[in-house]
């Protein structure tokens, strides 16, 4: 259930502390408080187009240099996730560092049988994303795989999850040169020392509930693990009155990669299979309900190793936990950015 948030319109007058509405695209807003330099950028989710994103994007610009912003709260609570090209052209807008985070897939029998069928078969990216070879780039190197590739997949790296040895592909990151690409995203801005972001990592700060998730999750973590952003989380045990020296709560949940749904997995399998008794494909369960899994996990900031985990099996706690959350700020939500305002230059 998605909290309120406070309503469109000039300075309010009947919430303590007041705001002022910038601007509702629906799938973000931005609010300026009261002290005239410091603007709260709520993200409802990551699931609009990469067009229409980019409009949110251009409007916080134009917002925060009409009114002089010098601190924005990005407020990520309640976000469950969305596109992941979206969350990469919010952080190329934003920050000077790699949008893309390192992501692999299992190297078997199934995955390489499946790449091997794209290749023979030239099946469309449009028509299908699995395991398409130019849908990557090398997320080390930053070179572009080929549609004729098995480079990415085969021979593959040894790696250790859970104890248990296994084979992967290379570290990947999705390309920006194929339809089902980060196609739609606007041109990376060119930063460099003369002509830098507007505001810089420290005049950020992310604020959740622990719950951003997908690539919510991917998008705060990279902020705060390439860039240095600062993270606050609220709600979860309240230890405020039993002060601990580090934070007792993530900032995020799940991180994002690639999940597939069970139509969509299936519709892919028969565009590749030989013959509808394929011996080498995994045949649709009999059941009448769908399900989701995830194909790609992402990885942290390299270097990577052989026993580097992915993000979702690390501890990844908060800069800050701020206790006790109340139950007025849950539903005049401007209260709890005001006090997240505070943290600021610490």
């Amino acid at each position: 259930m998605s909290r309120a948030l406070p309503t469109p319109g000039a300075l309010s007058t009947n919430t303590t502390p007041p705001y002022r509405m910038l601007f509702d695209l629906g799938h973000s807003q931005m609010y300026l408080l009261n002290d005239t330099v410091t603007a709260v950028w709520h993200f409802d989710d990551f699931e609009p187009n990469e067009g229409n994103f980019s409009k949110a994007v251009e409007k916080a610009g134009a917002m925060v240099k009409k009114y002089g912003v010098k601190q924005v709260i990005l407020d990520f609570t309640e976000n469950g996730g969305g596109d992941l090209c979206v969350g990469r052209f919010l952080l190329d807008a934003l920050f000077d560092v790699p949008s893309f985070g390192p992501t692999d897939v299992r190297n078997n029998a199934l995955s390489r049988y499946i790449n091997k069928q794209t290749i023979a078969k030239k099946i469309s990216p449009k028509k299908s994303s699995m395991w398409y070879p130019a849908l990557f780039m090398n997320a080390i190197t930053g070179t572009d795989y080929t549609n004729t590739s098995t480079s990415w997949l085969s021979p593959g790296l040894k790696r250790i999850r859970n104890g248990t040895p296994g084979n992967f592909s290379q570290l990947l990151a999705l390309a920006v040169n194929v339809s089902t690409g980060c196609t739609n995203v606007p041109k990376k801005p060119i930063w460099s020392p003369s002509h830098p972001p507007p505001l810089g990592p420290s005049q950020y700060l992310i604020l959740t509930h622990g719950i951003c998730g997908s690539t919510c999750a991917s998008v705060a973590n990279h902020a705060k693990n390439y860039a240095g952003v600062g993270a606050i989380v609220v709600g979860g045990l309240d230890y405020s009155q039993n002060p601990r020296t580090t934070p007792v709560m993530q900032y995020t949940s799940f991180p994002g990669g690639e999940v597939l749904d069970s139509p969509g997995f299936d519709a892919a399998l028969k565009l590749i299979q030989n013959g509808p008794n394929d011996p080498l494909l995994p045949k649709p369960l009999p059941t009448s309900g769908e399900y989701r899994f995830c194909a790609r996990e992402i990885y942290g900031r390299p270097p990577i190793y052989r026993h580097t985990l992915p993000l979702e099996f690390t501890w990844q706690p908060a800069d800050w936990h701020m206790q006790p959350y109340s139950l007025g700020e849950a539903f005049e939500v401007e209260k709890m950015w005001y006090r997240a305002k505070t943290f600021f230059g610490q």
